[in-house]
């Protein structure tokens, strides 16, 4: 039997553009109130830049996901980076179906990247 392996990442050019522009959105404020702000207590600084915290998570959230598939005679192997350390094994018994298929992705899943 033929071993499969594929990797999947999160590379969509249009994912970053949108983050960017979300980035850019939620900083403008604060940069221009940025005299006000950091006048006011440690929790009114942290709640004002709170959203830059968040955007900057999802930011690196997206460049570390990484989704791991080794296929072979024995079963599935499967690794979710940040959520799995291992590789998660699922033996052929207990995949009930399992076939090749061509699937159109723009119009099945909204496109392929």
């Amino acid at each position: 039997m033929k071993i499969f392996i594929e990797e999947q990442k999160f590379t969509q050019i249009w994912l970053f553009i949108g983050l960017a522009i979300a980035f850019v959105v939620v900083t403008t404020p604060i940069i221009k109130d940025w005299d006000t702000i950091s006048q006011g207590s440690f929790g009114e600084i942290l709640s004002n830049i709170g959203g830059v915290l968040v955007l900057l998570f999802v930011f690196a959230l997206f460049n570390f996901l990484k989704l791991k598939t080794r296929i072979d005679e024995k079963g599935v192997y499967y690794q979710y980076l940040p959520f799995h350390f291992t590789y998660r094994f699922l033996p052929w018994n207990m995949i009930a179906k399992c076939y090749v298929r061509n699937y159109n992705a723009i119009f099945e899943y909204g496109g392929w990247d």
